[in-house]
């Protein structure tokens, strides 16, 4: 073992024998457990690699396998982790393949990680592998191309796989045959060509294969495993057993051995070699209960097999691949892919077309319920069997064959498999029962008398019910009567009841699947299968305690794809989305091939909160099963929910043309359209969807909502009195209604609707909810209290009536007094709790909620401890996160956005984004924004932040491109007045041709009206908001732009008293004010006009008192100058408040803020304001005497801080004595909060309390290392003492916060500067440079390269930076820097 080498050059040359006797003397020694020392001595992957290729070589997969879980544990690399993935497959874990391959292949084709070609092309095909399994073939077949891409050696064997899975078996005979003569994978083209053969029942053929590719490859082992299945399928058995022999001596310790002794035992009993054949079970106890051993004391019994060539089915094939077989005895040979051209469809072969197809063969044909004694008089006959099961999810065929009276057993052929099955006749209830044993038989013309032997009946019965499962397909409505009659005319028959549990699960059928689910279960108490069958009934018409019921009674739930979906079904009918899509994806593990579970993963999963994965689901669903309705509905709903509104309203376009008469297709359609804001499509969607299908109630309640938005009133409560005349579930009807009449005022009657919907179904949250408003408004706070408190009981498993009731308490103002809040506050609790759906904005609003330091404690406790009972709960991450933000703790903010971002959380994509570039990590926040936008494409906020940082960047294409994309969007996010000055006039135009179906006509015209203004075409900007104006003529935002359409040309008086109109309906909107102050001179007299205006404004006094402060607000720009250059331009593209301008006169500001005080003493706003302009002013003494009057007046924390941090900026006792006292107020209230206790830490610096200062800065740096303040403050006063070394461990410890902070680098180099360290001052400046192109860091370097005598390098660096210096400063900075003198000198 330790020629490690030798051994691989041994395996290079396919020589395994003489490979594994340099190994097998140490294996039958200490065994693999005692390699441990050995194996943990290699640090390369490749001594790994040899052993791995030794024992797959050598058929000793279990010692592969651990020693590739081993090596992949000590090196992790894509080699080791496709090792590990190989053996899931083994195991059946695509999934798991697959979400451990995709994102680190990705990361090497991109170049983010450096993997060799032949570990990505091995990595790759292992995904091939996974998605073959999952019949994802167009998916494999992209990655069989970077297999090809990257492969260093020749992959004939490969595609040849790949073609033999995806049934192309003449195309991968091509391949295969191609690479027969390559020294490298020749060994595996003979096997695949052997298997190929084998496949197709060309089992002679397969055998010469494997000969010849065993003189080409005499130590290559699998030959001899391959070569005994072979040889016992031409019936050679004593070859067969001599083979065996041959590779136990090559090798005892390969895999198959168990396997060998039940091939041994078959071969004894085919040889009648009775004393071997009782020596072998003697000798092996787990053949004991096998059939051979019963067949050692009845020898002489009767035996008929007939000479089947077995066929393996290609991918859904099992009834062609079945009847290739049958027909091959019964003399009318056909390929499977002959027969598939007649019977195929989609997904399947129906019986009744199998049937119909061999009776056009000229084969009399018969149904009937099969029996030991039928099935071997018709064997006696020479005539196979077809016999019907049912595997879980999907039903399959199987050909009968033979019977051996001495095995008491019959043979069996499966065609999914090569080896026939030995069926025991005391298991034939378990494998046949589920379909009550329904046979298949096709007799030639000179055997047609058998026919009379077979009940005539069962034939008549099969044929009627397989033919009114036909029309069901086509008019389920027409036939449902008719066919119901005709099961329960039959129902003496089990068939009946199986049939009916496996397919009905309609409304309608509810009362027939309870009675013969009842029947299978007392017939078949112990049948697993039908157990599973039932519970499945069960769960299709929502019966879920009884699924649960049979759940628990079946056995092997772990194996079963079957037993997990419908636990995900029950999960999901209970809105408990996260545990659903764990059930789904255990169901897909073991069975990918499951449309449908597909399709309830996807719902599952955006349901959950994961959008865009349940999209990736849902493309799989409709690629695996294209046509089916309800997948294709399915996908369109997530389109929808994904907001990609187009391409929803698209899909179900597409999909109502193909069903007209669907009335769900045509709701949905609907709801695009009105999204979209297309109303009267919408509305006409509507109206056909409920007279295609009056029953259902949405389509009632959506025609409502449309035309109460509309102003209808009376027409929205028409429909849906129409609908509670005609719909089923009138529940939603009546709160609806209920709602409409609480709008209007009419509290009777819409606790007479709540009291109804009630009694119509006394579990609707929101009929409880709506009749305790109802209370509430008749002034009985009590009873509404008590109404919804009664209801805790009832719903106290219901995630929306916790979150619904506690939002209920919040907002009827309820839970205004602390108790009360804490009562709110526990039941939105218990709902996050329950709740497994996407509740976002259930989140948003709670944390909305905590607005006290306590209450934020609180929340923050809940999150945490929700978070660690549930961890995979994204949104509860994300919220957490907020409230770290809010407590002044960052860097916990961010590791618990990263954990949800790696769940691909999208708002906590953007939260990271958000704090990193708040942090100044511009590069970090930017891939982040950019995942944000993988994960929802539509989160339109992303793209306006990244057009900031690409506008920081100077990339000025693709901030426009960024700014376009929002607009698209969000266009009523977008200040089209700002972007029409920055962006090309035609791109702008499509883009706003783009959004006009989303953002509305009335914005349309507007936005228009801008591009032309900036192009200079004042008469066409004025005709489209004219257009606008005709649509709505109230619409503010057109008003405001008509405004300054009326100033333009020149109506001054006109646009002011305009403006003035949209102030008095909206004091709040502060967009207005900047325009409306820069239409009067700033000069006394202008703004005393402007002053005179504002008094005659009939509005109340705190309206006015609004107007007054947003009218000073907007005038302090003109006392700032001209906006910075330099400014992120984010600000303006969004509609915040714009702080540029002239220089203006100050009193008039002053004044309207003072105004503003004395018309609404309670306007702390104004308060803040006003004490911030004195302070900007620098008349200190007002600014103080104005916040001291604002926290008298109202006790605002916010104000609070921002006067404790004026008064700690002025080095005076006094103001630092009032800023202690504020501040230990504030610490009362919020005694952990960071910022605060730096504040605290300042004061005690100021007054000579060192000590107790650094303390307090030491721990607040340990709690949260981006508490920059603090931490710059500890660093100062360490090196103010001379304490240089700590305060550059200081630095060195928290560096990785500060990755790209170019300052920070810059001062840790100072530090090392000043404790003589030059090199690790130069080390910092160039572990910065990297990330940062800032001219600084090239000078610094340049500086320390000289201080350390290395001046062809200084000189070089300082040419560079001389280059980039546009200004010279740093040419004058040189000129004087000493550490440049002696370069010179040089």
């Amino acid at each position: 073992m330790n020629h490690i080498e030798h051994i691989a050059s041994l395996v290079e040359e396919k020589r395994i024998v003489d490979a594994l006797a340099e190994v097998r003397p140490q294996l039958e020694k200490v065994g693999l457990f005692g390699w441990r020392s050995l194996l943990a001595s290699w640090d390369s992957i490749e001594p790994f690699r040899a052993l791995i290729r030794l024992f797959d070589y050598a058929l000793m997969y279990r010692h592969s396998g651990l020693i590739a879980r081993y090596v992949h544990r000590k090196l992790n690399t894509l080699q080791t982790l496709a090792w590990v993935c190989d053996e899931w497959l083994e195991n059946r874990r695509p999934l798991d393949v697959e979400e451990a391959l995709l994102p680190r292949l990705a990361k090497a084709l991109q170049g983010k990680t450096d993997e060799p070609d032949e570990a990505i092309a091995r990595a790759a095909f292992t995904l091939v592998r996974a998605l073959l399994d999952m019949r994802r073939v167009d998916e494999a077949r992209e990655w069989m191309n970077v297999v090809a891409r990257y492969e260093t050696v020749s992959i004939h064997d490969k595609w040849g796989y790949f073609y033999i899975e995806t049934g192309d078996r003449k195309r991968a005979e091509q391949v295969i045959r191609s690479g027969l003569d390559d020294s490298e994978r020749g060994d595996m083209c003979y096997l695949l060509l052997a298997d190929l053969y084998a496949l197709d029942g060309r089992h002679h053929e397969a055998l010469a294969v494997l000969e010849e590719g065993r003189r080409r490859f005499p130590q290559v082992l699998s030959f001899y495993a391959e070569r005994v299945r072979r040889l016992r399928d031409v019936r050679a058995y004593r070859e067969a057993l001599a083979a065996m022999e041959e590779l136990d001596r090559l090798n005892p310790l390969h895999m198959h051995r168990r396997y060998f002794a039940h091939v041994r035992a078959e071969l004894y009993y085919q040889l009648e070699e009775w004393e071997k054949l009782e020596s072998l079970v003697r000798a092996e106890p787990r053949l004991e209960k096998t059939p051979y051993a019963r067949a050692l004391g009845r020898q002489r019994e009767r035996a008929v097999v007939l000479p089947l060539v077995s066929v393996v089915q290609k991918h859904n094939y099992c009834v062609p691949a079945s009847l290739e077989m049958m027909l091959r005895l019964l003399g009318s040979p056909r390929t499977q892919d002959e027969v598939a051209e007649h019977i195929f469809d989609v997904r399947g072969s129906k019986l009744s077309t199998t049937v119909h197809y061999l009776e056009k063969l000229g084969f009399v044909c018969r149904f009937f319920i099969g029996s030991p004694p039928h099935w071997k008089r018709l064997i006696d006959e020479g005539i196979p069997v077809l016999l019907s099961v049912d595997y879980e999810q999907s039903s399959h065929v199987q050909v009968l064959f033979g019977y051996d009276e001495r095995l008491g057993a019959f043979y069996v052929q499966d065609p999914n498999v090569f080896e026939p099955f030995v069926v025991p006749e005391e298991e034939l209830e378990k494998w046949y029962a589920g379909t009550h044993y329904l046979s298949i038989v096709a007799l030639p013309r000179e055997k047609v008398a058998l026919a009379a032997e077979l009940p005539i009946e069962e034939d008549r019965y099969f044929r009627e019910l397989h033919a009114f499962a036909e029309k069901m397909d086509e008019d389920e409505q027409a036939y449902f009567d008719a066919f119901v009659a005709f099961l329960r005319q039959h129902e003496h028959i089990p068939y009946t009841w199986l049939y009916t549990v496996k397919h009905f699960g309609s409304d309608e059928a509810k009362t027939l699947v309870l009675d013969y689910a009842e029947r299978v279960l007392e017939r078949y108490p112990e049948h697993n299968d039908l157990l599973l069958v039932t519970a499945k009934a069960y769960v299709y018409i929502q019966e879920m305690e009884r699924a649960e019921q049979a759940l628990k009674q079946a056995k092997g739930k772990r194996q079963s794809p079957l037993y997990h979906y419908l636990r995900g079904r029950i999960a999901f009918f209970m809105s408990r989305y996260e545990e659903a899509v764990r059930h789904f994806r255990a169901s897909l593990q073991l069975d990918p091939d499951q449309p449908e579970v597909w399709s309830y993963t996807a719902l599952a999963s955006a349901y959950a909160g994961y959008t865009e994965r349940g999209l990736v689901c849902s493309r799989i669903a409709v690629h695996l099963h294209p046509g089916d309705l309800f997948i294709e509905t399915n996908h369109g709903l997530l389109l929808f929910h994904a907001k990609r509104l187009a391409e929803a309203r698209k899909w179900f376009d597409h999909l109502v043309r193909r069903e007209r008469r669907d009335a769900h297709l045509w709701y949905e359609r609907a709801r695009c359209d009105l999204e979209l804001g297309h109303r009267r499509k919408a509305e006409r969607g509507f109206r056909v969807a409920k007279a295609l299908d009056p029953r259902e109630p949405y389509p009632y309640v959506m025609l409502a909502d449309l035309y109460d938005d509309d102003g209808k009133r009376e027409q929205a409560k028409a429909v849906l009195k129409e609908g509670l005349a005609a719909a089923e579930r009138l529940a939603l009807l009546y709160v609806r209604l209920g709602d409409a009449y609480m709008d209007e005022g009419e509290v009777e009657q819409a606790a007479s609707c709540y009291e109804k919907a009630i009694r119509h179904d006394d579990n609707d949250v929101f009929a409880h909810l709506g009749l305790a408003s109802a209370l509430m408004e008749r002034g009985h706070v009590e009873a509404a209290k008590r109404h919804v408190m009664e209801q805790r009981t009832r719903f106290a498993d219901d995630s929306e009536y916790w979150l619904n009731a506690g939002k209920w308490l919040l907002v009827h103002g309820v839970a205004n007094e602390a108790e009360g809040k804490q009562l709110a506050l526990s039941w939105l609790e218990n709902g996050l709790r329950l709740a497994e759906f996407d509740i976002e904005e259930v989140y948003e609003f709670y944390i909305d909620q905590l607005t006290t330091p306590a209450l934020r404690e609180r929340g923050r406790t809940f999150l945490e401890q929700l978070i660690a009972a549930r961890p995979g709960l994204a949104p509860a991450h994300s919220a957490l996160g907020v409230l770290y933000e809010r407590q002044s703790r960052p860097s916990k903010a961010m590791a618990v956005y990263r954990k949800a971002a790696a769940m691909g959380h999208p708002l906590s994509l953007y939260r990271l984004a958000e704090l990193c570039s708040a942090l100044g990590r511009y590069e970090e926040a930017k891939q982040h924004y950019e995942s944000c936008l993988d994960a929802d494409p539509s989160f339109a906020l992303c793209h306006f932040r990244l057009a900031a940082l690409y506008e920081m960047e100077g990339n000025e294409e693709q901030q426009h491109a960024h700014l376009l994309e929002a607009v698209r969007l969000a266009p009523l996010r977008a200040d089209i007045e700002s972007l029409a000055a920055l962006l090309e006039p035609s791109a702008l135009l499509q883009a706003l041709a783009d959004a006009r179906r989303l953002a509305g006509d009335v914005w349309y015209y507007d936005s228009l009206g801008y591009v032309y203004g900036a192009l200079g075409r004042e008469d066409q900007e004025k005709m489209a908001v004219e257009k606008a104006l005709a649509l709505e003529p109230d619409h503010r935002e057109a008003l405001r732009h008509y405004a300054n359409v009326l100033h333009q040309e020149g109506r001054t008086k006109e646009a002011i008293e305009l403006f003035e109109r949209l102030m008095m309906h909206h004091p709040d909107d502060e967009s207005l004010y900047s325009a409306y102050v820069a239409l009067f001179p700033k000069t006394m007299r202008g703004l005393g006009k402007l002053r005179h205006r504002l008094e005659r404004l009939t509005i109340d006094r705190q309206e006015k008192s609004v107007v007054y402060r947003n009218a000073a607000a907007a005038l302090l720009p003109y006392l700032e100058g001209e906006r910075n250059k330099n400014e992120a331009g984010a600000r303006w593209w969004t509609k915040a408040k714009q702080w540029v301008g002239r220089v203006s006169v100050l009193s008039i500001a002053m004044d309207l803020y003072e105004e503003a005080i004395h018309l609404d003493r309670g306007h702390h706003e104004a308060y803040g304001q006003l004490a911030r302009l004195y302070a900007a002013a620098e008349l200190e003494g007002d600014a103080v005497k104005m916040w001291r009057k604002a926290l008298a007046n109202v006790w605002d924390p916010s104000l609070a801080r921002e006067f404790v941090e004026y008064l700690l900026a002025a080095d005076d006792v006094r103001k630092r004595q009032e800023a202690q006292s504020w501040l230990d107020r504030l610490l009362t209230d919020e005694p952990d909060d960071l910022e605060l206790l730096t504040w605290q830490a300042v004061i005690w610096l100021k007054s000579g309390q060192q000590e107790k200062a650094e303390r307090q800065l030491q721990v607040i740096v340990a709690e949260e290392p981006l508490a920059r303040e603090a931490f710059m403050l500890l660093s100062e006063q360490y090196m103010e003492t001379g304490r240089y070394a700590e305060a550059a461990a200081l630095w060195e410890h928290c560096a990785h916060w500060y990755a790209e902070d170019t300052e920070w680098h810059l001062q840790l180099a100072a530090i090392y500067e000043e404790m003589g360290h030059l090199n690790q001052a130069l080390a910092t400046i160039e572990r910065h440079a990297h990330v940062s192109e800032d001219i600084r860091l090239r000078y610094e370097r340049a500086r320390y390269l000289s201080l350390l005598g290395r001046f062809d390098e200084a000189k070089q660096e300082l040419d560079a930076v001389w280059a980039a210096d546009e200004s010279g400063e740093f040419a004058a900075l040189a000129a004087e820097e000493p550490a440049f003198h002696r370069m010179k000198q040089m």
